[in-house]
């Protein structure tokens, strides 16, 4: 394969992702209102798989073809975005007002499931019974979520987002939508972990980096445009509510599956330093989450400085 081919190859793989994801999100939304019986089942658990749909299937690819470090490194850039870049600038420019609570209640999770994710790949590898503990931790944190009044406040948010009526025409559109946005996807994930294989071995670089800078702005798009939908109609629990699932997704069942499919090994030292700006940004997130109105924009400033540090060490790394 020639450098250009691969140049294509990866953009076209960031672009089918984009699409692909954006169509699976609002597929599962519509499908959500329409069949009420299971509408929060479908919003809780599958909202927040449908936003990480391309790291996932970047990662299922990577695992494929083992490269596994590719799409840990996918992970890791795309937890710090979420937070770093896409929670802060919607918090730096909008005032929240009051506090979220759903957020309040999943934000202890977050931190348990980054640290735990930390501990586990501090030998530099992680195997498949460390990988089915973390799919087993994630499928016991959606038992969790289900139970008592968070249930019953999350379906009322939730439906504020989705559509209102159940139109038959319109489900069958949703359905060809979902159709395509997956074959999408699978194409995008081929495509992408194909040429960033290329761009590593041409470039001489870190795969696992190279993923963690380029490919996790490509599959954070599904994040970053249901944080503004949410934004924009002032539903600023859903925005938080998206983000906290998206990184519990990341970082509990796609790295599991990731490991079930063939064990990941990557340099100890980068997963370290990528893993505590993890821990960081989920720490710094705090003041603006419990409200602290005095303080939540220097926060929100503090939290796009990681993202900055995340950049310059990155790019450091692969110009080296």
């Amino acid at each position: 394969m020639t450098i250009s081919l691969a140049y294509l190859m990866f953009g076209l793989g960031i672009v089918a992702l984009w699409i692909g994801g954006e169509g699976v999100v609002r597929s599962i939304m519509t499908f959500a209102k329409a069949f009420r019986v299971e509408a929060f089942i479908l919003s809780l658990t599958l909202l927040a798989i449908a936003t990480s749909g391309p790291e996932l299937f970047f990662n299922i690819f990577s695992s494929l073809r083992h490269q596994g470090s590719f799409g840990l490194g996918n992970i890791l850039g795309a937890n710090i975005t979420n937070f770093a870049l896409i929670f802060a600038i919607a918090t730096l420019f909008v005032k929240v007002k009051k506090r979220d609570n759903e957020a309040i209640w999943a934000y202890p999770s977050l931190l348990a499931f980054s640290l735990f994710f930390f501990m586990l790949g501090l030998d530099g590898t992680i195997d498949r019974i460390e990988g089915g503990l973390l799919v087993l931790l994630f499928v016991v944190w959606i038992f969790l979520a289900l139970r008592g009044q968070f249930k019953k406040r999350l379906i009322e948010k939730i439906e504020m987002l989705l559509p209102q009526h159940r139109d038959p025409w319109q489900l069958t559109l949703t359905a060809v939508l979902f159709v395509t946005s997956l074959f999408m996807l699978f194409g995008g994930a081929e495509f992408l972990v194909r040429g960033v294989t290329q761009l590593a071995q041409s470039w001489q670089v870190s795969g696992m980096l190279l993923a963690a800078l380029l490919v996790s702005l490509g599959t954070t798009m599904p994040e970053l445009a249901t944080a503004a939908v949410a934004v924009f109609r002032k539903r600023y629990d859903i925005r938080s509510g998206t983000l906290f699932g998206s990184n519990i997704v990341n970082l509990s069942l796609i790295v599991g599956i990731n490991a079930l499919i063939y064990p990941i090994t990557f340099p100890v030292g980068s997963f370290v330093l990528l893993s505590i700006l993890i821990l960081a940004t989920s720490m710094f997130a705090a003041p603006i989450i419990f409200n602290f109105k005095s303080t939540a924009r220097m926060w929100s400033i503090v939290l796009f400085s990681c993202y900055i540090i995340f950049i310059l060490y990155t790019t450091t790394q692969l110009t080296q």
